[in-house]
């Protein structure tokens, strides 16, 4: 499984921002053991309740739509 881990920002030659960025993508073993996250084995029902609850408190109505529409939540 890959990871969509983020956008890097480019350098060019001076050291200068460029205004090309890149995406990371990272296996999905990599970047748990970067970012110290532990596998486990829930069932697909169980992370999503984990992952509802999460986004909960943190995300706006507008973000929390998004990932209700994009993962089922």
């Amino acid at each position: 499984m890959l990871i969509h881990s983020g956008v890097k920002q480019q350098l060019n030659d001076n050291g200068d921002k460029s205004d090309w960025n890149s995406t990371s993508f990272k296996t999905a073993d990599h970047w748990m053991t970067a970012n110290e996250i532990d596998a486990n084995s829930i069932d697909v029902d169980e992370a999503k309740a984990r992952l509802r609850d999460w986004v909960q408190p943190r995300c706006k109505p507008e973000a929390k739509l998004y990932l209700q529409k994009l993962k089922s939540l």
